[in-house]
């Protein structure tokens, strides 16, 4: 967070000297062989049990399966945020999945942490949208079939013809690695500052770019996997 450090050299004395060491493509590696880390790889289970099971038991129960799925995934975002912070540390293994601390920490703010980031990068396309819809480019009725599926819809094509909000949707897709690390690290307070994301992004444009890659592929493989089972599915993984 800018506000913890008077400038960068007390930032770099704040960061293990292994880390500094590190090379990023050694981490992007790592990003790969995680589950080679027997604890990595019970944390990484236990997350999709709980999903598997939970999508199992709560589908039968109406409006409450929303909830309880709100829930379920705000717990989620939490250990993501963890994850971020644990990474941004220097660390190597996956948090624990279990929460520690109490309802709005474990579930609420971590929620609303992670929707807000992608609300905020995501903007500028929203605004296209009603801008297209009030000059008759899109159909009030086109809006649903933009937004079925999120992003990795969008990823898949679904805004081919309008090609202005491809590229809006594909900068807010770029700039978001960035804007949840400033959520995870320093809370909403670090967004007034676009000057040090900039700044950081120019800094280390190489894994930069290699980070908005990663981001890309995996929503391409989710929106993949779920188009193959179907559109619930789809809706399952956003």
């Amino acid at each position: 967070a800018p506000g913890q450090f008077a400038n960068d050299e007390t930032f770099a004395a704040s960061v293990p000297r292994e880390v500094l060491r590190r090379t990023y493509s050694s981490d992007v590696l790592w990003t790969f062989l995680f589950p080679t880390s027997m604890s990595n790889l019970l944390a990484f289970l236990a997350i999709w049990f709980v999903f598997t099971v939970a999508r199992i038991l709560i589908a039968p129960l109406g409006y409450l399966s929303l909830i309880l799925w709100f829930m379920f995934f705000g717990w989620y975002c939490a250990f993501r945020f963890e994850i971020i912070e644990s990474a941004a540390g220097g660390g190597e293994d996956l948090p624990t999945a279990m929460g520690s601390r109490n309802l709005a920490a474990d579930l609420v703010a971590p929620l609303v942490g992670w929707i807000v980031s992608w609300i905020v990068v995501m903007a500028p396309a929203a605004l296209y949208v009603a801008f297209a819809v009030d000059q008759g480019i899109l159909p009030l009725g086109g809006i649903a079939g933009l937004l079925e599926g999120g992003v990795r819809g969008v990823c898949m094509g679904s805004t081919a013809d309008l090609p202005v909000l491809t590229v809006l949707i594909a900068l807010g897709i770029a700039v978001w690695p960035m804007v949840v690390l400033c959520v995870a690290i320093g809370g909403f307070s670090t967004l007034y500052r676009p000057d040090l994301m900039v700044r950081t992004v120019l800094n280390t444009m190489p894994g930069y770019v290699t980070t908005i890659l990663l981001v890309t592929a995996t929503l391409l493989l989710e929106a993949i996997v779920g188009r193959a089972q179907g559109p619930g599915a789809i809706c399952y993984y956003s």
